[in-house]
């Protein structure tokens, strides 16, 4: 798929009564949006407007994503492909009720050509009733839950007809306008409902500011339970997980220094990668720190265990997996060990018997693991007395824990960069020797030397 050729629609609608959760709502969504690719995204609370405004453009597809929803990069793509595979120009939550077909604005791909060539109809929602005039449609005999989600609807007959809705839905001009020429309709197939959960904000709201308010709360509508779930989840990685490898990119520090100490999170091999190079004193203090006590083992279970040789490197996984069961593996599942092996040594610029030369000058430096939450007030303290033991300097990674999905939703980005900011501002003004922040791909020069 020419990823290029998707723009994702950011669609706010968000209602009056809910405000003072769309931050939170928008923040988690905006930000569940990221991964492995970068998205073209337009942001709207007018999506009729949008969508005029994409036609005739560089985009074949448009995937619309509703404020509200968490989810995984990938079921954008997995939107996509469904419609090219089942040629249609829409794939779309059907409702099958009052009187047409139309779908719920939460999550849909649209052919933004095909759109066109049916005369661009209005998604917009209005009061009252409304008659909608299209070729006679059939649907499914199955149903994706309830008996109102049809997998599919499609012209039975090429007979103009007359429905009368009891409600101008979203989506019921757009698909008597599709019917009528002729397409079949797809629903979301599960694939994508496996990696997208919506939080009804119009109709949870009361339920979603409990759940912000406490991490424990079990929402009693079901659809809001499948999304606090998710970020249940997420809050049990973090706890319980650990980077095998590590999916972050490897930033240079050669052209930084002389560094004799390093400080960082237990993030799969990066530390060594880092560390282990040749600008790091071989005598180097080596400080590892988590809030995952997973992390932590593994990190000192391969030092202890590894040489750095990778054909062994699976096996010392497996080993490690089946003595701690309840531990949450972080790599790319999709792949196997040995590609997720060769992405991570193509990302660092290694091969594997320069990442093991690496490992093993890394191994016998001076190491000492902590158990440390960066977002606690006496971090600074902690990593400044961290840094007071360097000679040459410090070099300090702290990836993305001021940049994390679980504090979009329960603190705001506002929040977590406020955070950030205060974290930075601190160690500068307290810290007595040289050290480079590493965060998020930018790498700061903080000292008072």
């Amino acid at each position: 798929m020419n990823h290029s050729e998707i723009v994702v629609v950011l669609y706010d609608t968000i209602k009056p009564h809910c405000q003072d959760i769309k931050q939170n709502l928008y923040d988690l969504t905006k930000f569940k949006m990221g991964g492995q690719h970068q998205l073209n995204i337009v942001e709207t609370q007018d999506v009729t407007k949008t969508m005029k405004e994409l036609v005739g453009g560089k985009y074949t597809w448009a995937v619309v994503v509703a404020v509200g929803n968490f989810l995984d990069q990938s079921a954008i793509f997995d939107t996509v492909q469904h419609a090219i595979d089942n040629k249609t120009p829409l794939v779309c939550h059907i409702v099958d009720r009052g009187g047409y077909y139309h779908f719920h604005p939460q999550w849909f791909t649209i052919n933004l050509a095909e759109y066109q060539a049916v005369g661009m109809p209005i998604f917009t929602e209005c009061e009252g009733t409304v008659d909608v005039d299209s070729f006679e449609t059939e649907r499914s005999e199955a149903n994706v839950h309830h008996d109102y989600t049809p997998t599919w609807i499609r012209p039975s007959s090429t007979v103009i007809k007359t429905f009368h809705s009891n409600h101008q839905y979203f989506g019921i001009q757009v698909v008597a306008k599709f019917i009528q020429a002729g397409h079949t309709i797809i629903n979301i197939p599960d694939i994508v409902r496996n990696k997208k959960n919506f939080c009804y904000p119009d109709h949870n709201h009361d339920e979603i500011v409990k759940l912000i308010a406490d991490k424990d709360y079990e929402p009693k509508d079901e659809g809001l339970w499948w999304f606090a779930k998710a970020l249940k989840d997420v809050m049990g990685n973090l706890m319980q997980g650990y980077y095998v490898l590590n999916t972050e990119y490897l930033m240079s520090t050669q052209q930084l220094g002389q560094f004799d100490c390093f400080i960082g999170v237990c993030g799969g091999l990066k530390p060594a990668c880092v560390a282990g190079q040749d600008n790091f004193a071989s005598n180097s203090k080596i400080y590892l720190f988590d809030i995952s006590r997973a992390a932590v083992e593994w990190q000192q279970y391969l030092l202890a265990n590894w040489n750095g040789d990778f054909v062994k490197f699976e096996a010392l996984f497996r080993k490690f997996q089946s003595q701690h069961p309840t531990y949450r593996p972080v790599y790319f599942s999709h792949a196997s060990i040995n590609d997720n092996i060769d992405w991570f040594l193509n990302n660092a610029g290694l091969t594997k018997e320069m990442f093991q030369r690496q490992w093993q000058r890394y191994q016998c430096m001076n190491h000492e693991f902590i158990e440390l939450d960066l977002l606690q007030d006496a971090t600074v303290e902690s990593i400044k007395h961290m840094a007071g033991t360097a000679q040459l300097g410090s070099y300090l990674w702290v990836s993305n824990v001021f940049n994390m999905d679980y504090l979009m939703f329960y603190k705001t980005q506002a929040w977590a960069q406020d955070q950030r900011s205060n974290f930075i501002n601190k160690l500068r003004n307290q810290l007595t020797t040289q050290l480079i922040l590493e965060d998020c791909g930018q790498q700061i020069l903080l000292t008072n030397v």
